[in-house]
């Protein structure tokens, strides 16, 4: 058996001859493909921030010892995390600054 589909007969339409020209290829959106990381200067804040704090711990009781390390670090942290907020907001969505801020 000779089976087939019967084809149209009318031309089809061809563009006019001569250059085309090329698509112009998408731009990218800023951090559109990288995954969330942390910004170098704020990590650099960070740990200058708790290094000052380590050196500059002081206090009279246990209590206050702990409250200026807590303060301490809490600052420090919130100026990581206004760094990496520039990048913005899903930038602040990591495991790493998750973990920190559990503690």
């Amino acid at each position: 058996m000779n089976r087939f589909v019967a084809r149209p007969r009318a031309p089809r339409v061809q563009p006019p001859p001569g250059r085309r020209q090329p698509a112009a290829p998408p731009k990218p959106q800023a951090g559109s493909g990288l995954p969330p990381h942390p910004d170098r200067v704020g990590s650099i804040i960070c740990l200058a921030g708790l290094a000052a704090t380590a050196f500059f711990l002081q206090g009279a009781t246990p209590e206050d010892v702990a409250r200026f390390g807590a303060v301490g670090v809490l600052l420090s942290l919130g100026a990581s995390m206004a760094m990496d907020l520039r990048l913005g907001v899903h930038n602040l969505v990591r495991t790493d600054l998750m973990a920190l801020m559990s503690l």
